[in-house]
């Protein structure tokens, strides 16, 4: 297995700054360092970008964890996204870009940023899908909506960091324009 993001924090919840998601059929290509554990360029076809949405940062959470599977040791990746206060324009399942899986770009409040869903070793055969879905109404009108988002993969190895020099388009969802979006 690749080294991958040593930086990467190891909270059980919470330390999620940003999540962005980039449609697995949007992108062209993906490159590494000579060990896999740092993404140094990522192409996405003409107008694609990654789409940022909301998130309750001490609530969601990023997993790796190793687990055998048909004789071979795989990582499992996991994020846990929740999306609290909502209203329901700001709802979406997604589908635009989880239907045929996705690469999630994260940041976190420690500086570090990485890309789960892609390998070296994988290439772009491996992309995060969304696996649970729930939503949550408030006590009162005024509480919004709760989403609890749960994206898996596995892989042959953790996910890697994010070089400074990559850049990514990113588009705040509609009805997050406020959201900070600066991967």
């Amino acid at each position: 297995m690749s080294r991958g993001c040593p930086e990467l924090p190891c909270r059980p919840k919470g330390g999620l700054r940003e999540a962005a998601f980039i449609a697995a059929e949007a992108v062209v290509s993906v490159e590494y360092d000579a060990g896999g554990g740092v993404c140094t360029l990522l192409r996405l076809k003409p107008g694609a970008e990654a789409v940022a949405y909301p998130l309750s940062e001490d609530r969601s959470l990023y997993e790796e964890s190793v687990e055998e599977r048909r004789g071979f040791r795989v990582v499992k990746h996991s994020l846990g996204l929740v999306r609290d206060g909502l209203s329901h324009e700001q709802t979406h399942p997604l589908e635009e870009v989880s239907g045929g899986g996705c690469l999630i770009l994260l940041s976190f409040n420690c500086g570090s940023r990485a890309l789960v869903g892609a390998s070296k070793r994988m290439g772009l055969s491996q992309p995060l899908r969304l696996v649970e879905a729930k939503r949550n109404r408030g006590k009162k009108p005024s509480d919004g909506i709760a989403e609890e988002l749960l994206f898996e993969s596995f892989d042959l190895s953790v996910a890697a960091c994010l070089d400074s020099s990559v850049e990514i388009p990113v588009a705040a969802r509609t009805g997050c324009e406020s959201c900070p979006v600066n991967l």
